[in-house]
């Protein structure tokens, strides 16, 4: 009765309920998570390309256009007028002239920011830092349900081909940058996707497996005592 943190029976046999219940919820997820293959790599490599692309172009169309500008001009000389501001006052004429000053360079710093970001990615992906991608490769992994260990080969390979889809989709943008939309991916791997990374596995693990491989990882701390009384109730 100790594993449930009361040595009384009655309370014991209350408290088991929600730890059941919650072993319950995991190996629901684990049933319906899958080995990640090669098909995924391939559909999660060509999704963040398209991807980095998409958001891309999505800024462009909220960037403040020449009309945005020269409307944001208009105002910053009515509000000179209306308060009598000294633009021979340094601090006076930036407060009064701030907004314009971010709108006509809101592009080219968003131009910077991609091009510090390629290069960081560029220096990453050749030492084997994964910092600037994991959030992504975690978001594929949980979207698609995928089973694996986070400090396996094979998720390492997976947040490399990701670094090099989003390489090739930031080289895209600075291209567009300069209206040139011709460009296409060089990095052999970054291409469309053309396996089955949706189907998924074929049934061959029962609970008692999903059990077994939940106690030899016990992320919880679970007591011995605890998992056999689990495992028994389990088998019968």
């Amino acid at each position: 009765m100790k594993a449930l943190g009361t040595k009384d029976e009655n309370e014991a046999k209350r408290r088991l309920w929600p730890v059941v219940e919650a072993w319950n919820c995991q190996f629901d997820d684990l049933r319906s998570r899958r080995m990640l293959t090669p098909d995924d790599k391939a559909d999660a490599t060509w999704q963040h390309y398209t991807g980095t692309l998409e958001r891309y172009e999505q800024a462009r169309q909220s960037m403040p256009n020449a009309a945005d500008v020269e409307a944001a001009t208009e105002r910053a000389v009515e509000r000179v007028q209306r308060e009598g501001i000294d633009v021979r006052d340094p601090l006076a004429a930036l407060d009064a002239s701030l907004d314009v000053m971010v709108l006509k360079q809101g592009r080219a710093l968003d131009t910077q920011a991609r091009r510090a970001k390629l290069d960081a990615m560029r220096k990453h992906l050749a030492e084997g830092e994964a910092a600037l991608i994991n959030h992504e490769v975690d978001d594929y992994i949980d979207r698609n349900k995928l089973l694996i260990d986070p400090l396996s080969p094979d998720r390492g390979d997976l947040a490399r081909k990701m670094m090099r889809a989003e390489i090739e989709g930031l080289e895209r943008t600075i291209e567009r940058d300069q209206g040139d939309y011709s460009g296409a991916p060089k990095d052999p791997i970054v291409k469309p996707a053309t396996g089955a990374s949706r189907e998924q596995a074929a049934p061959g693990e029962g609970i008692m497996e999903l059990f077994e491989q939940y106690a030899r990882e016990n992320p919880n701390g679970v007591k011995a005592d605890t998992l056999n009384q689990a495992r028994r109730d389990i088998e019968t």
